[in-house]
């Protein structure tokens, strides 16, 4: 309960967005695949570098009817993990497709 005069001053654990946005999801997967040999092999050392592809990456899997994307917030501000689900079906189209006029975001 959250009312003026008994506000909530309990500590909360960490909350999920069911909507976050992608710009709010990149760091979380960047981080935790940054030693990934695959990664290190696409991206190199780069934190920007891998941040860009998680970015297009999210950016395309918005593009997939069904999709939705995940975020814990460890700190209530910058997610500590991250979910993108796509449903199983046909692949996409590859011709005609741009991650960056997909992207909910708009990057």
């Amino acid at each position: 309960m959250n009312d003026p005069p008994f506000p909530d001053t309990a500590p909360h654990g960490p909350g999920i967005d069911d909507c976050p946005p992608v710009a709010a999801c990149v760091r979380a997967p960047a981080d935790a695949f940054a030693r990934w040999p695959a990664t290190s092999w696409i991206c190199g050392s780069s934190s920007a570098t891998r941040e860009k592809w998680f970015d297009a990456t999210l950016c395309v899997d918005a593009t997939v009817p069904g999709w939705c994307r995940y975020a814990l917030a460890g700190d209530g501000v910058r997610p500590i993990a991250a979910a993108v689900l796509t449903p199983p079906g046909p692949r996409l189209p590859i011709s005609g497709s741009s991650p960056s006029s997909a992207c909910p975001s708009g990057h």
